[in-house]
C-alpha cells in the first residue's frame, strides 16, 4: 500500500514566524537556496525525509505536528475536537482503523453507493459564495422559519450519502464533539456525533460535519474555516444577521446587546456565540459599524451551555439509557440507518461484539450489550 505526505505548509510558515524566522533563514539553515525552500510552500514538491526531520529539530516541532501521513485509497478522517484537545497522528490512525472497518458495511447502505451526492464544485471560504450555499439550501428544503429543528439537519445528510453514528462518547473522556470518515471508493460519509456535547452546540457541531461533506474539494488548509463558516451561516443567515444588526445598533451598549444575543440564541436553541461570528462576519463584510461587546459575552454563553446539559440529556434524560432504549431513540430521533446495517451484517457474517467495539470505538461491555440488542 503506497502512502504520500501531507505537509501543512501554512502551519510551518506562521512557525517560522513565531520564531523570528523566515524562508530564507530556513533555506541557510537547511543548507538549500531560497529558490528551493519556497517551492516547497507553493506546492511545488516537498522536502525529503531528513530535511523534514531538520526543519522539525530548527522549529522545535513533533512530525505530528505538519505532517500527516495517507495511504492510498484509505478512509479520510477529520475530527471536531474540544478546545483542550490535539489531533495527534495516533488519533488519525485510530480513525482510519475505523474506517477500514466500516467497509465491511458498505453493501448494507440504503443508498445507491456507486453514484456521487451533490456536493459543492469548486467550494471556497469566503462570506458571499458561502451566504449563497445557505440560502439555496434553505430555499431548496423549504426551512421557511428562522430555526432550523435537528430533523430538518438530520434530514439534509441523506441526501448526501452519509450514514449518522450518534454515539454517547463522554463529555471529556475523548474529548471528541464529532468526526467524519471518508471512503472514497464508495464516496460515503459516515458522520460520528457525540451526544454528550451540548444542546446549543449540538445543531452547530453537526452542520459543521455536513460542512466537510459538501465542501469536501476545498483546500485541506481552508476545510475547518469552510465547515465553521458554513455552519455558523446556515443557523444564522444574513438575513437575520441584518436584522439583528439594525436592532442593537440603535442602543449599541454592550450589557443589553449580549441579553438580546442570549434570548435569540434561547429561541433558535444554538450558541450565543454563533450568531456573534456571524453578525461580526456581516458587519465586517459590509464595513459597518462595529456592535459593541465585551468579555462577558463569553462568560454568559459558558453559564448558558452549563444549565441547559447535553443533547443526550435531552433524548435520554440524567440516567444512562440501557443499550435496548439507547438504539430505539437513536432510530427515532436520527431515522438512521447504521443499527439495521449492523443487524443484517451480523447476520451474514456471524460477527462477533468485538467490531461493534472496532466500529464505534467503545467499551467491550458496551458493545456487547449493543451485539445482544440487534442480533
Amino acid at each position: 500500500m503506497t502512502t504520500k505526505k501531507i505537509i501543512n505548509y501554512e502551519f510551518l510558515e506562521k512557525k517560522l514566524l513565531q520564531e523570528g524566522l523566515n524562508k530564507a533563514d530556513l533555506s541557510v539553515k537547511l543548507g538549500l537556496t531560497r529558490e528551493a525552500v519556497s517551492k516547497w510552500f507553493r506546492g511545488n514538491g516537498n522536502p525529503s525525509s531528513s530535511k523534514l526531520a531538520k526543519i522539525a529539530k530548527i522549529l522545535s516541532l513533533n512530525f505530528d505536528d505538519f505532517i500527516k501521513i495517507e495511504f492510498e485509497n484509505s478512509p479520510i478522517v477529520e475530527f471536531r475536537l474540544n478546545r483542550t484537545a490535539k489531533i495527534t497522528e495516533t488519533k488519525n490512525i485510530e480513525a482510519i482503523d475505523m474506517g477500514n472497518h466500516l467497509k465491511e458495511l458498505v453493501k448494507y447502505v440504503p443508498f445507491d453507493y456507486l453514484t456521487k451526492p451533490p456536493i459543492l464544485i469548486n467550494p471556497e471560504d469566503s462570506y458571499q459564495y458561502i451566504e449563497n450555499v445557505v440560502k439555496n439550501i434553505r430555499i431548496k428544503n423549504d426551512f421557511k422559519k428562522d430555526e432550523i429543528e435537528f430533523k430538518q439537519i438530520i434530514a439534509l445528510f441523506n441526501n448526501y450519502h452519509s450514514i449518522l453514528i450518534p454515539l454517547l462518547w463522554g463529555k471529556n473522556e475523548k474529548k471528541i464533539n464529532g468526526l467524519r470518515i471518508f471512503l472514497p471508493d464508495n464516496i460515503i460519509n459516515w458522520i460520528y456525533f457525540n451526544l454528550d456535547s451540548n444542546i446549543y452546540d449540538s445543531k452547530f457541531w453537526m452542520l459543521h460535519e455536513l460542512g466537510h461533506v459538501i465542501g469536501h474539494d476545498i483546500d485541506k488548509n481552508n476545510s475547518e474555516n469552510f465547515a465553521n463558516h458554513f455552519a455558523g451561516a446556515l443557523l444564522f443567515g444574513e438575513k437575520m444577521s441584518k436584522n439583528l444588526y439594525n436592532e442593537l445598533i440603535k442602543l449599541n451598549e454592550p450589557n443589553e446587546n449580549i441579553t438580546k444575543l442570549i434570548i435569540l440564541s434561547k429561541k433558535l436553541s444554538i450558541s450565543p456565540l454563533t450568531i456573534y461570528y456571524r453578525l461580526s462576519a456581516y458587519t465586517n463584510e459590509y464595513k459597518l459599524k462595529e456592535i459593541k461587546f465585551d468579555q462577558t459575552l463569553f462568560k454568559r454563553n459558558a453559564g448558558l451551555l452549563r444549565e441547559n446539559g447535553t443533547l443526550g440529556e435531552t433524548i435520554f434524560g440524567k440516567k444512562k439509557p440501557d443499550s435496548k432504549e439507547f438504539i430505539d431513540s437513536i432510530n427515532e430521533y436520527f431515522n438512521t440507518p447504521i443499527f439495521s446495517m449492523l443487524k443484517k451484517y451480523i447476520a451474514d457474517t456471524n460477527e462477533s461484539a468485538s467490531y461493534i467495539q472496532k466500529i464505534f470505538d467503545i467499551s467491550y461491555l458496551d458493545a456487547k450489550n449493543i451485539y445482544d440488542c440487534i442480533k
